[in-house]
């Protein structure tokens, strides 16, 4: 698939070739119909993100349509329309389990910030070498690997390019 590629910052971003590997069962393949471009993009092309870890995929604010979801996924569904999370709780910290997801502090979500799952590995490739998410979901891509956490399925007739703006 083709995405936006962040190596080092004195050669800023291109457009590049990116290879998915081993989706997940709690994960979802999403088709990235649009990406909002954000103030912490731009952080990041100009190495003043705190989140940064390259070579990255850039983007984080995206919409699309479900494409693959995996085994042990069962809230959304391939074809779904979603918009694409930040960060997804984890559903197993203290805060989760009291419903104050917001504030997840559990793994997943932590690792997740820098761009990697909980076990510090990624979803995309490039000649072997792990390509970040920026902040686990790299929306300036035709696609985005992410737990199904990290999606909201919103209704089919809502723009997505007017709703990308949400994530």
């Amino acid at each position: 698939m083709r995405a936006v590629v962040i190596h080092d910052y004195e050669k800023g971003a291109n457009l590049e070739e990116v290879e998915i590997v081993d989706p997940r069962p709690d994960e979802v393949v999403v088709k990235v119909a649009a990406s909002g471009v954000c103030g912490s993009d731009m952080h990041l092309l100009h190495g003043r993100s705190v989140a940064a870890n390259l070579p990255m995929v850039v983007g984080h604010e995206g919409a699309g349509v479900i494409e693959w979801v995996g085994s042990a996924v069962t809230d959304v569904a391939v074809g779904d329309h979603v918009v694409l999370a930040l960060y997804g709780p984890c559903g197993q910290c203290n805060n989760c389990r009291s419903a104050d997801f917001v504030n997840c502090n559990g793994n997943e979500r932590i690792k997740n910030i820098f761009g990697t799952r909980g076990d510090g590995t990624t979803a995309l490739r490039q000649n072997g070498t792990q390509i970040h998410p920026m902040v686990g979901t790299g929306t300036l891509a035709e696609y985005s690997v992410v737990r199904s956490a990290q999606v909201v399925r919103i209704p089919k007739d809502i723009p997505l390019d007017v709703i990308c703006l949400a994530g």
